[in-house]
């Protein structure tokens, strides 16, 4: 299961407009901001793991975007649709897919369960 975590605290920038702001209306768990927490999308199709940063989240999901500095082709388009999502601050990762793509912003459902991470990152 999911605990509240130490980035809950902090809340994202206000008044962000997002097209997937629509989809709230059929979530079934309130998403909670987050400050900007780094977070690395690992998948044998991308070969070295792609930076982004953690938006919201909740317990089934979570909204990710893709570091503003990053190559023109490190965008959502380039994210295979099953990958492990590896959270910085406490070192843990979880299974996932995507839900939707938005530009810089992707939404994910967690298709695992949360766990310590083995990386040496």
């Amino acid at each position: 299961m999911w605990k509240r975590h130490q980035f809950y605290a902090t809340p994202a920038r206000t008044g962000a407009n997002f097209a997937s702001e629509g989809a709230a209306g059929r979530r079934s768990e309130t998403r909670k901001p987050v400050f900007a927490v780094e977070a690395l999308v690992f998948a044998k199709e991308l070969g070295a793991p792609l930076a982004c940063l953690l938006r919201d989240i909740s317990r089934s999901g979570a909204r990710l975007e893709v570091n503003r500095g990053m190559r023109v082709s490190a965008s959502p388009s380039y994210i295979p649709d099953r990958f492990t999502l590896y959270f910085c601050p406490d070192k843990t990762e979880v299974a996932a897919r995507i839900a939707w793509r938005d530009g810089r912003h992707f939404g994910v459902r967690f298709i695992g369960s949360k766990e310590r991470s083995r990386r040496k990152i």
